[in-house]
């Protein structure tokens, strides 16, 4: 925002804008990550053939041709438990 460098000591093979605290990177051609605005990998051990923005707490991922779902901690999630995690949030309305 302020157009300091955010990272001088990082390199980023692509990376995105910031969305909810957010940006999706590429380095070093491992694959797919998020970075937080501290610019902390959440899933620094996992790399995702794909990934996308957070949405009701979690991003949907990609791993070798199987759908997954991550939380902001990068926290790979069963399917139907992150779905389940979902609907209560909903009906919670926190």
């Amino acid at each position: 925002e302020k157009g300091e460098i955010f990272l001088p000591n990082q390199w980023f093979d692509e990376v995105d804008n910031f969305y909810d605290g957010f940006a999706k990177c590429k380095i070093n051609n491992k694959g797919w990550n998020l970075i937080n605005k501290k610019g902390k990998i959440i899933s620094p051990n996992q790399w995702f053939d794909s990934v996308s923005y957070f949405k009701d707490g979690f991003a949907e991922c990609v791993i070798s041709n199987k759908f997954y779902k991550i939380d902001t901690n990068g926290n790979i999630i069963d399917k139907k438990l992150s779905e389940q995690i979902t609907k209560m949030k909903k009906m919670i309305k926190y």
